[in-house]
């Protein structure tokens, strides 16, 4: 074999091996790059599930308290109607015993 044709096959040989360990840094970089992509996505989806879950406990107490409020606010006008009631009977009994 002529030294051009075995300096062309050793030099192809070389460029080969050149391109396959680029694809193989690449791919290395892309899996690397990917991993931390899931891992970020992971980080963030369980943020959001952890957010949800924060979001339907306050709505839980919120409607707890208007639950609440709405309870106390009948027995504020249970109270308030009863007062209402016993004035009359108070003003009635003053009446009768002038």
């Amino acid at each position: 074999m002529p030294t051009s044709t075995r300096s062309r096959q050793r030099r192809y040989r070389l460029e080969t091996l050149l391109q396959i360990a680029l694809r193989k840094e690449r791919t290395m970089y892309y899996v690397l790059h990917t991993t931390y992509l899931w891992g970020f996505f992971f980080q963030v989806n369980s943020r959001v599930k952890a957010l949800k879950r924060q979001l339907d406990e306050a709505e839980e107490e919120i409607s707890r308290e208007r639950a609440q409020k709405r309870k106390t606010q009948r027995e504020l006008e249970d109270t308030l109607q009863d007062n209402e009631s016993k004035d009359r009977e108070l003003t009635n009994l003053k009446n009768k015993l002038r």
